[in-house]
């Protein structure tokens, strides 16, 4: 990745306020496009989107974006992004397995770590895995792969895209402008990358070990 597009990252609270300032309503929309894609496509992962909501949050404390317009916004493109991700992966599940020009991008211990969810925590795996960077934009894949039924997986999916939003935006809106996270904000989105990325590498060494158990 652009060492210019990780500093943007760094200091998102500042950019993102700069950003709504130039594009006005337009920046809403996208801002929903970034979410969507995070979401609703398997292989874009890396979108920012944990630090994206607390960012979007604290910039509305500030009065440089509608707190209502922005959860509306949000958790429309969560849950629409899930929603798509879900289908994806049902398409491809009638597709010649391999033959896909999906599976070009879909990392295997990626599946695996979602499978591990899904074995442990059911359908409540949906939710939960909108905490979890990574493991968020492919957990929907495979419920689509494994042909969950979309009444169900619609049911965990308003659920996790609701309180997902409603705990990032909040949580930046009513600390995000606090001193001491404002001019510490790039340890905190660092923080928030960190926890993310340790917490994807510890489903990911569980699914592999379970993988090892299961072929012992």
């Amino acid at each position: 990745m652009d060492t210019s597009l990780i500093d943007w990252f760094l200091q998102i609270n500042a950019n993102l306020g700069q950003f709504f300032h130039h594009y006005g309503f337009w920046a809403y929309g996208i801002l929903f496009l970034v979410i969507f894609g995070e979401t609703g496509f398997v292989f874009l992962p890396f979108l920012p989107g944990d630090s994206l909501l607390f960012a979007a949050g604290a910039l509305a404390a500030s009065g440089g974006a509608d707190l209502f317009l922005l959860l509306l916004i949000i958790t429309i493109a969560a849950i629409l992004g899930n929603s798509v991700n879900f289908w994806i992966g049902r398409r491809v599940s009638k597709a010649t397995t391999g033959d896909h020009f999906l599976h070009r991008f879909i990392k295997p211990h990626h599946l695996a770590s979602a499978h591990v969810f899904f074995a442990k925590y059911g359908g409540w795996a949906i939710t939960i895995s909108r905490f979890l960077a990574g493991v968020r934009s492919v957990t929907p894949f495979v419920a689509g792969l494994g042909r969950m039924n979309f009444k169900a997986f619609s049911i965990y999916n308003i659920v996790g895209g609701i309180a997902w939003t409603l705990s990032f935006v909040l949580l930046g809106y009513f600390a995000g402008n606090l001193p001491i996270v404002k001019d510490n904000f790039h340890w905190l989105v660092l923080s928030i990358l960190a926890f993310s990325l340790i917490t994807l590498v510890l489903v990911i060494i569980r699914a592999r070990w379970s993988n090892h158990k299961k072929s012992s």
